[in-house]
């Protein structure tokens, strides 16, 4: 019978630890998942960021096109 205690008691323990390292797991994940779309989020806002910079770069060189260096 104590045999069998300390088996299910370590049963127990094993599945506690389980429990945790799959806890933590799934906290990192969520940790990676919340990072992936903020980096998503700075992608599109740095392309945004270069398309008017391009637009910005054209209309500058439409004005300058007046100009003629000597």
């Amino acid at each position: 019978a104590d045999e069998s205690s300390r088996e299910v008691a370590d049963i127990s323990a094993s599945l506690d630890e389980q429990s945790a390292a799959s806890n933590e797991i799934a906290g990192n994940v969520e940790q990676i998942a919340n990072m992936v779309e903020r980096n998503s989020n700075e992608v599109c806002a740095a392309a945004q960021i270069a398309e008017t910079l391009e637009k910005l770069a054209d209309e500058m060189q439409e004005e300058v096109r007046c100009f003629k260096v000597s």
